[in-house]
């Protein structure tokens, strides 16, 4: 019988940059083309039925005129579609239209869209890079952030998943003015849990500004998407 030891030393940097601003599609295609994600020229561009219309298409024509090659696969709005069937329905679309590692994830949406996308990339190819454009609050409160992807089951929520940091985060507030204020509420909820647990500032801020924050006053809303940062 013999044995040996596999010696595996592994040093990674998985530092990214996240940017706040209004309107950043076109921020983010010039940084694509500054080398952002490499060399990859397809771009699988994954949203829900409710962005679809609103920054999901917009940002695969942008994709297109920039002289990439891109599809966009749209799933049903909700936590009910934050399932592993969702994201084998979407990876099966992937292969049939001749995706496979040479291609780059954009997640463009909340919380569910960046948290399936994100899971999706990281088990695609065995690890594809994946960028964020989040339209929520909630997702620019925590789901793009950090790196946390996953799906739910019938019996545990977010436990089927990995650790998969993006390539750079875009929070563009101007999306959190189409969003219901119920959403808007979710993602502020959030927020006070950052605060009541690290950040006395951010809390006496809120406390403050948690109208202009669910007004989508911009200066409100930009202090806070760094403070969750």
């Amino acid at each position: 019988m013999s044995n040996f030891h596999v010696a595996l030393k592994k040093v990674v940097d998985d530092s990214y940059d996240v940017q706040i601003g209004c309107g950043l599609i076109d921020d983010m295609i010039q940084d694509i083309k500054e080398g952002l994600v490499g060399n990859k020229k397809k771009f699988a561009v994954i949203t829900d039925s409710n962005v679809d219309e609103v920054y999901g298409r917009p940002v695969l024509e942008k994709i297109l005129a920039a002289g990439y090659q891109g599809d966009l696969f749209v799933f049903a709005a909700g936590e009910k579609s934050k399932v592993r069937k969702t994201k084998e329905e979407i990876e099966d679309a992937m292969l049939a239209k001749g995706y496979r590692r040479d291609c780059c994830v954009i997640a463009v949406g909340g919380g569910v869209v960046t948290d399936l996308a994100g899971f999706l990339a990281g088990t695609f190819g065995r690890g594809v890079p994946v960028i964020h454009y989040a339209t929520t609050l909630l997702a620019a409160a925590d789901a793009s952030i950090g790196g946390k992807t996953a799906v739910d089951t019938d019996l545990a929520t977010n436990l089927i998943g990995l650790i998969y940091q993006p390539k750079k985060v875009y929070v563009d507030i101007d999306a959190w003015k189409t969003l219901p204020k119920r959403h808007l509420i979710n993602g502020l909820a959030e927020t006070i849990k950052h605060a009541c647990l690290a950040d006395y500032e951010l809390f006496t801020y809120l406390e403050e500004h948690w109208q202009d924050i669910l007004s989508c006053d911009k200066e409100a809303c930009t202090y806070i998407s760094e403070h969750n940062c």
